[in-house]
C-alpha cells in the first residue's frame, strides 16, 4: 500500500523485504534496534502525509482500486 501511494517504506533486510523494496525504500540490517528503526524511518520520509484526511482517503481508495483492477477483482 505504501508503494501504491508513492510513499517509501522502511524495511528490515530479512525475509522477502529486499525483493519487495522499491526505489526510495529504506533497508536496515535485521538486528537494527526498534528505536533506531523508528528514528531512521521518521527522518527519511514522512513528509508526504496528505494535508487533509479527505485527500488521504481518496489516495488510499484509488490505490486499492488499482490493485483490485490489476487482480481482475473489479
Amino acid at each position: 500500500m505504501a508503494h501504491a501511494l508513492g510513499t517509501p517504506a522502511a524495511l528490515l533486510d530479512a525475509g522477502s523485504a529486499p525483493e519487495y523494496a522499491a526505489p526510495g525504500d529504506l533497508l536496515l540490517p535485521v538486528d537494527t534496534p526498534l528505536s533506531q528503526f523508528l528514528i531512521e524511518a521518521s527522518v527519511r520520509s514522512w513528509e508526504r502525509v496528505p494535508i487533509a484526511a479527505d485527500h488521504q482517503r481518496k489516495d488510499v481508495l484509488a490505490a486499492y482500486r488499482r490493485e483490485f483492477e490489476s487482480l481482475g477483482w473489479i
